[in-house]
């Protein structure tokens, strides 16, 4: 039986209709709809992150005046400072007028905090929060803006890496700044993929996959796939070493074939324990509003460590659009080297959804290094993918790399590939 290994990309998911990384950030233009803001009305960190962010873009990537969103901004933190004294203390009156007291010394705020504060009730907050984000989305909406998403997690990755400030944020702020943006990645993906149950789109790929010795590979970070083997009850290995992973998944029933699947960029259900360095893979939780969750601390798997207020304890594991991609440890360099030897087993190589984009230099010299000129390659797109006048088409960029090998291109859609092979 011949080996086959199966590639997929964005369009892979497209039934999902999860977005494309390249739009995530439009993903917080949107209105929230009257469910979603009783869905998520006690996700105060989801707020914060969402304002940490839209400040940032609009600060960057505008010409927008932001003087009176800052302000409200300081608004929020000297009330939210207020009420955690409160909290801390036990509402232990006469303790938190002292806090207060040599809070306001320090900080020269607007008096009316002081007179205020002990009024102010945790719902208060969070209207406030509330009230400062929608105040944010407007001005990113009406801003139009032109945001290159590689551009962002460049400047994070290569200010943190050269421990370099930027403009006026010093590094350490642009780690909490990334570190808020993967996690906004975590709740825009999840939200979609939660809803998620259109099993048929993939219902010929399933059962051909039954039919072979497979092999998956993928470049993205959505847990549709991972949705599909559960529902079918197959049994999946994402090839992670014990030592460095915990699930919160245990599948007693599922069949004894075992899928290798290898996710070269990450999963955005995989969080990486500051505490022990341990991957915790969230396959039963909601995804979308695991790190959100107010009433709960976030606590890793393995080590039980636990999360204090807006402490970071666990970190998205997933390899960021970036410049300056860091593939090199010990997790992912595993993860990769699996990939070469599958990639030089295979007898044949199908491409789902994947344009090679030239932007994925790592990804291209792993297959062109790997994959034997012998090697049949199917790559497997839609319709609008087709190429144009310009040579500016994944089927140029295919036979450019792979000129060597025998390849057929199939535009209607994997569906339909399958059902034909």
């Amino acid at each position: 039986m011949d080996k086959v290994v199966v590639f997929t990309g964005a369009g892979f998911s497209a039934p999902a209709e999860i977005p494309l990384q390249s739009n995530i950030i439009k993903e917080m233009f949107y209105k929230p709809t009257p469910s979603f803001l009783e869905s998520t009305k006690e996700s105060k960190k989801l707020l914060k992150s969402f304002i940490l962010i839209g400040l940032f873009l609009l600060d960057e990537y505008s010409t927008v005046d932001t003087a009176e969103l800052h302000s409200m901004n300081r608004l929020f933190k000297r009330l939210n400072k207020i009420y955690e004294i409160n909290k801390v203390n036990n509402d232990d009156d006469e303790l938190a007028i002292e806090q207060i007291k040599k809070l306001n010394e320090r900080t020269n705020y607007n008096p009316f905090c002081e007179i205020a504060a002990f009024d102010m009730l945790d719902a208060q907050v969070y209207r406030l929060l509330l009230l400062l984000k929608e105040s944010i989305r407007e001005k990113l909406v009406k801003s139009r803006l032109l945001v290159n998403l590689e551009d962002v997690f460049t400047i994070f990755d290569k200010a943190i890496k050269s421990k370099e400030n930027w403009h006026r944020f010093s590094y350490n702020e642009l780690d909490s700044l990334e570190h808020a943006l993967l996690r906004l990645f975590t709740y825009y993906f999840g939200r979609r993929i939660n809803s998620f149950n259109n099993f048929n789109e993939y219902d010929s790929f399933i059962k051909y996959i039954e039919l072979h010795k497979v092999t998956v590979i993928s470049s993205n970070w959505d847990v549709i796939l991972e949705k599909n083997f559960i529902h079918n009850k197959i049994k999946y290995d994402l090839c992670l070493n014990s030592e460095y992973y915990k699930s919160d998944l245990r599948n007693n029933n599922l069949n004894a074939k075992s899928i290798k699947y290898l996710k070269l960029h990450g999963s955005i259900n995989w969080f990486h324990c500051l505490e022990c360095g341990t991957v915790n893979l969230i396959e039963k939780k909601d995804i979308g509003t695991y790190l959100f969750d107010d009433k709960i601390n976030e606590q890793c798997l393995q080590c039980k460590a636990s999360s204090n207020s807006d402490m970071t304890l666990l970190r998205p594991e997933i390899i960021t659009p970036t410049m300056v991609k860091d593939i090199k440890s010990q997790l992912y360099n595993n993860i990769w080297k699996k990939a070469e030897y599958e990639l030089n087993m295979a007898n044949k190589i199908i491409f789902l959804g994947y344009s090679l984009p030239i932007a994925d230099f790592e990804i291209r010299y792993l297959l062109k290094k790997n994959i034997d000129k012998k090697t049949k390659i199917d790559v497997v797109l839609i319709e609008t993918d087709k190429p144009d006048a310009n040579n500016n088409s994944p089927e140029f960029r295919f036979k450019s790399l792979f000129s060597k090998n025998e390849i057929e291109f199939h535009y209607n859609g994997f569906n339909n590939y399958f059902k034909t092979v």
